[in-house]
Protein backbone atom coordinates (compact mmCIF):
# COMPACT_ATOMS: atom_id res chain seq x y z
CA UNK A 1 0.00 0.00 0.00
CA UNK A 2 1.45 3.46 -0.82
CA UNK A 3 0.96 6.88 1.00
CA UNK A 4 0.70 9.79 -0.73
CA UNK A 5 1.70 12.77 0.98
CA UNK A 6 0.38 16.59 -0.36
CA UNK A 7 4.19 17.36 0.74
CA UNK A 8 5.47 20.16 -1.96
CA UNK A 9 8.84 19.07 -3.42
CA UNK A 10 10.79 22.03 -1.91
CA UNK A 11 12.38 20.86 1.19
CA UNK A 12 12.32 24.82 2.28
CA UNK A 13 8.31 24.25 2.02
CA UNK A 14 8.15 21.12 3.64
CA UNK A 15 9.63 22.21 6.59
CA UNK A 16 7.33 25.73 6.39
CA UNK A 17 4.34 22.96 6.03
CA UNK A 18 5.36 21.03 8.75
CA UNK A 19 5.91 24.02 11.38
CA UNK A 20 2.91 25.39 10.26
CA UNK A 21 0.98 22.35 11.12
CA UNK A 22 3.09 21.92 14.58
CA UNK A 23 2.29 25.05 15.52
CA UNK A 24 -1.44 24.88 14.83
CA UNK A 25 -1.06 21.77 17.17
CA UNK A 26 0.49 23.19 19.67
CA UNK A 27 -2.37 25.56 20.07
CA UNK A 28 -5.24 23.47 20.00
CA UNK A 29 -3.47 21.56 22.65
CA UNK A 30 -3.57 24.46 24.79
CA UNK A 31 -7.00 25.23 24.20
CA UNK A 32 -8.09 21.59 25.03
CA UNK A 33 -5.65 21.92 28.25
CA UNK A 34 -7.79 25.47 29.04
CA UNK A 35 -10.49 23.23 28.61
CA UNK A 36 -9.48 20.61 31.00
CA UNK A 37 -8.58 23.09 33.70
CA UNK A 38 -11.82 24.79 33.17
CA UNK A 39 -13.46 21.31 33.27
CA UNK A 40 -11.71 20.28 36.64
CA UNK A 41 -12.38 23.58 38.14
CA UNK A 42 -15.76 22.96 37.57
CA UNK A 43 -15.75 19.55 38.24
CA UNK A 44 -14.27 20.59 41.88
CA UNK A 45 -16.95 22.89 42.82
CA UNK A 46 -19.11 20.07 42.22
CA UNK A 47 -17.65 17.65 44.84
CA UNK A 48 -17.18 20.58 47.20
CA UNK A 49 -21.02 20.69 46.89
CA UNK A 50 -21.73 17.65 47.03
CA UNK A 51 -19.64 17.45 49.92
CA UNK A 52 -21.34 20.21 51.71
CA UNK A 53 -24.97 18.81 50.62
CA UNK A 54 -23.53 15.31 52.32
CA UNK A 55 -22.48 17.36 55.35
CA UNK A 56 -26.35 18.96 55.74
CA UNK A 57 -28.03 16.05 55.37
CA UNK A 58 -26.46 13.78 56.97
CA UNK A 59 -27.97 14.14 60.34
CA UNK A 60 -31.57 14.67 58.89
CA UNK A 61 -30.52 11.08 57.18
CA UNK A 62 -29.89 9.28 60.41
CA UNK A 63 -32.47 11.23 62.51
CA UNK A 64 -34.83 9.61 59.97
CA UNK A 65 -33.34 6.33 59.95
CA UNK A 66 -33.42 6.06 63.61
CA UNK A 67 -37.57 7.37 63.41
CA UNK A 68 -37.98 4.57 60.96
CA UNK A 69 -36.24 1.97 63.30
CA UNK A 70 -39.08 2.85 66.21
CA UNK A 71 -41.72 2.46 63.62
CA UNK A 72 -40.55 -0.87 62.05
CA UNK A 73 -39.48 -2.15 66.44
CA UNK A 74 -43.37 -1.19 66.85
CA UNK A 75 -44.48 -3.39 63.99
CA UNK A 76 -47.54 -1.24 63.14
CA UNK A 77 -48.97 -2.18 59.63
CA UNK A 78 -51.90 -0.32 59.33
CA UNK A 79 -51.43 3.59 60.64
CA UNK A 80 -53.51 5.49 58.02
CA UNK A 81 -57.04 3.82 58.76
CA UNK A 82 -56.95 1.45 55.18
CA UNK A 83 -57.53 -2.10 56.62
CA UNK A 84 -55.14 -4.93 56.34
CA UNK A 85 -57.21 -6.34 53.97
CA UNK A 86 -56.65 -3.63 51.30
CA UNK A 87 -53.40 -3.96 52.12
CA UNK A 88 -53.28 -7.63 51.01
CA UNK A 89 -55.06 -6.84 47.87
CA UNK A 90 -52.63 -3.79 46.50
CA UNK A 91 -49.91 -6.59 47.35
CA UNK A 92 -51.42 -8.70 45.25
CA UNK A 93 -51.68 -6.00 42.57
CA UNK A 94 -48.14 -4.58 43.20
CA UNK A 95 -47.10 -8.84 42.48
CA UNK A 96 -49.14 -9.19 39.29
CA UNK A 97 -48.16 -5.60 37.47
CA UNK A 98 -44.88 -5.35 38.87
CA UNK A 99 -41.53 -3.20 38.27
CA UNK A 100 -42.66 0.67 38.33
CA UNK A 101 -46.55 -0.17 38.28
CA UNK A 102 -45.98 -1.86 41.81
CA UNK A 103 -43.80 1.16 42.85
CA UNK A 104 -46.57 3.83 41.45
CA UNK A 105 -49.29 1.83 43.64
CA UNK A 106 -47.21 2.52 46.47
CA UNK A 107 -46.17 6.28 45.61
CA UNK A 108 -50.16 7.11 44.50
CA UNK A 109 -51.33 5.29 48.12
CA UNK A 110 -48.72 7.30 50.05
CA UNK A 111 -49.42 10.69 48.45
CA UNK A 112 -52.68 10.51 47.11
CA UNK A 113 -53.73 11.52 43.51
CA UNK A 114 -51.20 13.21 41.36
CA UNK A 115 -50.23 14.15 37.98
CA UNK A 116 -48.26 12.08 35.66
CA UNK A 117 -45.46 14.72 36.12
CA UNK A 118 -45.50 14.00 39.59
CA UNK A 119 -46.10 10.15 39.44
CA UNK A 120 -42.44 10.65 37.00
CA UNK A 121 -41.01 12.19 39.34
CA UNK A 122 -41.96 9.98 42.58
CA UNK A 123 -41.14 6.51 40.42
CA UNK A 124 -37.17 8.77 38.78
CA UNK A 125 -38.92 7.45 35.21
CA UNK A 126 -38.35 8.43 31.72
CA UNK A 127 -42.37 10.18 30.69
CA UNK A 128 -42.84 7.09 28.18
CA UNK A 129 -42.28 4.86 31.12
CA UNK A 130 -45.12 6.81 33.36
CA UNK A 131 -47.72 6.98 30.38
CA UNK A 132 -46.97 3.00 30.14
CA UNK A 133 -47.78 2.29 34.15
CA UNK A 134 -50.72 4.76 33.82
CA UNK A 135 -51.96 2.86 30.91
CA UNK A 136 -51.56 -0.42 32.85
CA UNK A 137 -52.91 0.80 35.82
CA UNK A 138 -55.74 2.20 33.63
CA UNK A 139 -56.21 -1.35 32.16
CA UNK A 140 -56.54 -3.08 35.16
CA UNK A 141 -59.40 -0.78 36.15
CA UNK A 142 -57.20 0.35 39.35
CA UNK A 143 -57.07 4.12 38.70
CA UNK A 144 -59.44 6.83 38.40
CA UNK A 145 -58.48 10.24 36.21
CA UNK A 146 -60.17 13.38 37.09
CA UNK A 147 -58.63 16.87 37.04
CA UNK A 148 -55.40 16.38 35.57
CA UNK A 149 -54.66 13.85 38.28
CA UNK A 150 -54.43 9.96 38.72
CA UNK A 151 -55.68 8.46 41.59
CA UNK A 152 -55.96 4.66 42.63
CA UNK A 153 -59.73 3.07 42.84
CA UNK A 154 -61.39 2.81 46.40
CA UNK A 155 -61.38 -1.18 46.89
CA UNK A 156 -64.48 -1.30 48.71
CA UNK A 157 -67.00 0.80 49.36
Amino acid sequence: MSLVLNVPHNPQDTITSLQRELHDRILRIRELEDELDKEKLRNRGVEVSAASLRNILTPLYNAIGGILGHIDAMDITATDGRSSEDDKVWESWKQKLGGKTAAAIDALRMHGPMTQAQLRIQLGCATRTVTNVVGALNKAALINKANGKIALKELYK
